[in-house]
């Protein structure tokens, strides 16, 4: 008999220690809304921490000397330094009261959201409290965030001390790990509208220019105002799509949000246009899961200065009908004037030809180049940025500046990645200097843009 009470007290213990386990007191799960997204689109993290209340209320000491309503530490560093998205700074809605509880994440006091509370004199005694934290998706591929961990110290015994409190006896930290979380990121479906970019949301546009009324070839100011998009922040500057008409020399960008400023410098290249077209700007609508375009109101525009079409027709209208000389004369003049006008013809496309040639073979002015060069490695910044890309590109630097740049680069002999930073680090200069703000040229940058143009031109 006393074998069989032994026997049954030896299998009897573990469980008495497994249901008295300190660590099974604490749990913690990550869930994501939506689970499955799209680059750039929004969703919330949610970290939801389980715990039994009345166990914390007798054996949990405080971890810091301010109180906590839950004494308990999380540590998740994702949730600051996330990888595959960026964070949004939402401000808290949680405010001291009876459905929040404080607790400590990532070494800051913060306070979550009360989602259950369940327990009884008998029943079990369960407390939930959520934690809620928002991103953008920034590309494509599973997003891995990994297992937050929790720590809380423990005591079975406690005393009081000279001013009443509760001082713990021999308390020991008891660790615990979650569970980590996946988010699928899935690429955008097929039958992208031209000049989609990346934008999610529900897209707006609007424009307006500085003046109504120029000449052929003459810029003016075409401002555009993009919003709508949740990733708005992280576009390049959108090319504007329906300016098939127009040039389009250069764009600044103030990258602002929730409403992105972009003013194009634009010159119509026809006389006959009467308006600046609609500007379409294509986003995908996650809850239709389909592209859809924002389009602006067109904007009335005279040109005026015909175009050289235009103004051959006018001379060609504008000759006389009534001949006095005899019809053999005019013939004879005719015949005189035009052997002239090609033999000039002639004489000015063989200039023309050998000077091609010549720049063919020398490539972009040497002596430009060279001074460019030198002025971007004594003075790295935005403007002698643009100096040495435009001795390169045979254009002017405010040229560019704008969009394309990558792409006018990469046909210039830079590599693609090469080409997109630099692209990229001439945005962030060029929106520093109109916005006020500060923005850096990386000498390894230049170092390297330099060492493959030099490439380009001797090979």
């Amino acid at each position: 008999m006393r074998v069989v009470v032994l026997l049954l007290l030896l299998i009897a213990t573990p469980c008495v220690a497994l249901a008295g386990d300190p660590a099974s007191k604490l749990s913690a799960r990550l869930q994501a809304e939506p689970a499955r997204v799209v680059p750039g689109q929004v969703f919330d993290v949610v970290l939801v921490i389980r715990y039994d209340h009345k166990h914390f209320a007798q054996h949990a000491a405080p971890l810091f000397r301010q109180e906590m309503d839950v004494p308990l530490e999380v540590t998740l560093p994702w949730l600051e330094n996330p990888v595959g998205a960026r964070k949004i700074d939402v401000p808290s809605k949680e405010r001291e009261t009876l459905l929040t509880r404080s607790l400590v994440l990532n070494g800051t006091v913060v306070r979550g959201r009360l989602i259950r509370k369940t327990g009884s004199s008998t029943g079990p005694s369960v407390a939930e409290v959520a934690l809620r934290r928002r991103f953008v998706a920034t590309g494509t591929g599973p997003i891995k965030i990994p297992a937050p961990k929790l720590r809380y110290a423990h005591a079975d015994k406690f005393e009081e001390d000279f001013l009443g409190e509760r001082v713990p006896i021999e308390p020991r930290f008891i660790d615990v790990v979650g569970t980590e979380l996946t988010i699928d990121v899935g690429a955008f479906p097929a039958g992208a509208p031209e000049g989609f970019a990346g934008a999610v949301g529900t897209g707006a546009v609007s424009t307006a220019i500085d003046r109504e009324s120029v000449k052929v070839g003459e810029t003016l100011r075409l401002t555009v105002r993009f919003s709508g998009a949740d990733n708005l922040a992280d576009l390049a500057t959108p090319e504007p799509v329906g300016l098939e008409h127009f040039t389009v020399f250069g764009a600044q960008d103030d990258r602002a949000v929730p409403t992105r400023t972009v003013v194009y410098e634009i010159a119509p290249q026809r006389s006959d246009l009467r308006e600046i077209p609609r500007i379409r700007f294509p986003v995908f609508h996650v809850q239709t899961g389909q592209f859809v375009e924002a389009v602006s109101k067109p904007i009335p525009l005279r040109v005026s200065g015909a175009s050289r079409s235009a103004d051959a027709a006018d001379t060609d209208s504008d000759s006389g009908t009534d001949d006095e000389m005899p019809f053999w004369v005019n013939v004879l003049i005719g015949m005189v004037v035009g052997a002239a006008v090609v033999t000039l013809l002639n004489r000015r496309k063989r200039r023309e030809d050998a000077a091609a040639i010549a720049l063919a073979e020398a490539g972009p002015d040497t002596a430009r180049v060279a001074a460019a060069a030198a002025a971007l490695t004594a003075h790295p910044d935005e403007r002698t940025l643009a100096e040495y890309l435009g001795a390169h590109m045979g254009c002017s630097p405010s040229s560019v500046v704008g969009p394309g740049l990558a792409k006018r680069l990469v046909a210039h002999g830079v590599s693609g990645d090469l080409a997109r930073r630099t692209a990229t680090a001439m945005e962030a200069l060029t929106a520093a200097r109109y916005g006020g703000g500060e923005a850096t040229l990386d000498p390894a940058l230049t170092s390297e843009l330099q060492a493959e143009l030099r490439s380009a031109r001797t090979t």
